[in-house]
């Protein structure tokens, strides 16, 4: 089975870059242009990992982050920026932040990482 990873980013450039990317990584992709949007995703559908733009309308990253802890603690979430957040501000286990641009590579190490994490904790 491939992993489910739902991406939430306001821009739909970077939307489509990650879909096709992750799509040639393997992994089946869903994109919301919003924290609200894919709130909406989250409940109707079961995913591996999300990946969420920090700075969106409506609905931020870590409010979204937060409220996916809220409805599974285990879910692995990778939060992308333009800005720096400091690691310290993530809160939550299965949590990581990689700053915009990002490497390809970097983004598929940390996917991997996250994954086994949450094997060792299951």
């Amino acid at each position: 089975m491939r992993k489910r990873i739902l991406v939430v980013d306001d821009d739909s450039m970077i939307r489509e870059f990650l879909f096709n990317a992750l799509s040639s990584f393997g992994y089946e992709v869903t994109t919301a242009s919003d924290g609200s949007e894919a709130m909406d995703i989250l409940r109707e559908n079961t995913y591996h990992l999300v990946i969420t733009d920090y700075n969106m309308p409506h609905l931020n990253g870590d409010a979204l982050t937060e409220w996916i802890r809220l409805k599974d603690s285990l879910l692995p979430v990778i939060i992308i920026s333009g800005y720096e957040i400091e690691e310290s501000n993530l809160k939550f286990q299965l949590t990581a932040f990689l700053k915009k641009p990002f490497n390809l590579s970097k983004l598929h190490s940390t996917i991997k990482e996250l994954f086994q994490q949450k094997r060792a904790l299951e």
